[in-house]
């Protein structure tokens, strides 16, 4: 469930009192932080404080941050046991069963099943039945098997569901149990009734009564919404320091992390140094590279108060001046560079 909005203005501190132990254990799975969101460094630094005695990672990769745990546990890809898959965000929604394709590498383990053995050693074997019937329960809850009468057994040999789009009576019952008229939908209820919406008025705000109410003298978040500029931004004092904005998007060739250690993927979006290394690009304007005396391939230090990496120049007119783009997800790889810790692989994140 999500939290109640009120909660935004409500003040937590953790820990939440001066005896209470605080985090003493890190349980990291199946992610790459230092790569696929901000605060790498922030990020990895927490591993490795004092305070944490014990870190658990959950991965079938060697990923950017799982060399900071104490322990590893070798998870399976999904090619290695049964699984339900749901298709979303497609024009064709629909059901597969996923067979296992080989055998498990090594060790390795579902997720399930490593949350499985760990259950059955606490005795929580009700909370963690065989995956078969976990698998079996959750398809038993789709339209599949309630509405359309497969069975499981059916299911498994037929491999697939593919569902049709509602009828339009079924779609009338689908509005009708979510309080919309036969021809309503979206903000319709209010402009029909006058009811409906979620704020205190019950009415569109173009003044906030919750941050009027509970927070009226925020400068980042003032009850009328306006333009605020970060204090990173070209207009604060903060851009003299560091004129240039970075931007760290998703890659054309990879998603995240993943792909970049592929070779192809890296000759594609790479940026081969001097060195034989192939850098991270950085897309930097003709009019800043000449500034400052950069050449497409060179090598190049992009930093802030947050950390340091090495990218390789691409010098284009497809980005504004003012501005570099970097690609996240690089895998790292930390240097020493004149007694400062330098990601050579280039994870802006």
């Amino acid at each position: 469930a999500l939290a109640k909005t009120e909660d935004q203005f409500t003040t937590y501190q953790f820990p939440p009192s001066p005896d209470h132990p605080g985090i003493r254990m890190v349980w990291n799975e199946n992610g790459s932080q230092p790569g696929s969101w901000g605060n790498g460094w922030k990020w990895l630094n927490a591993l490795r404080s004092p305070q944490i005695e014990c870190v658990v990672g959950v991965h079938p990769w060697l990923e950017n941050d799982l060399g900071f745990s104490d322990l590893i546990l070798p998870a399976q890809t999904t090619y290695e046991h049964n699984d339900l898959v749901i298709v979303q965000r497609s024009d064709i929604l629909g059901m597969f069963y996923q067979d296992q394709a080989i055998d498990p590498i090594g060790d390795s383990l579902s997720d399930f099943e490593i949350h499985r053995q760990i259950g059955l050693k606490l005795g929580l074997d009700e909370a963690f039945p065989p995956a078969e019937d976990w698998l079996k329960k959750a398809y038993e809850g789709t339209i599949a098997c309630s509405k359309h009468g497969i069975s499981w057994d059916d299911f498994k040999d037929r491999k697939y569901v593919i569902y049709d789009s509602p009828t339009w009576e079924e779609w009338v019952d689908i509005k009708k149990g979510n309080g919309f008229s036969e021809r309503g939908g979206g903000m319709s209820r209010f402009w029909e009734t006058g009811e409906g919406l979620e704020t205190p008025s019950g009415k569109i705000e173009f003044v906030s009564s919750l941050i009027s109410e509970h927070d009226p003298d925020n400068k980042e978040r003032p009850p009328v919404a306006k333009w605020v500029s970060h204090e990173e931004a070209p207009d604060r004092p903060k851009a003299r320091e560091y004129p240039l904005i970075v931007m760290s998007n998703h890659a054309r060739y990879r998603f995240h992390v993943q792909g970049d250690d592929i070779p192809w993927i890296q000759e594609l979006q790479k940026v081969e140094g001097v060195d034989g290394y192939r850098y991270e690009a950085c897309w930097i304007n003709p009019a800043d590279a000449a500034a400052r005396g950069i050449a497409n391939g060179d090598v190049l230090k992009v930093y802030n108060d947050r950390g340091a990496v090495l990218v390789g120049a691409f010098v284009t007119e497809r980005i504004i001046a003012g501005a570099v783009s970097v690609d996240h997800g690089a895998k790292m790889d930390i240097v020493a560079l004149n007694n400062e810790q330098v990601d050579r692989g280039g994870s802006i994140n």
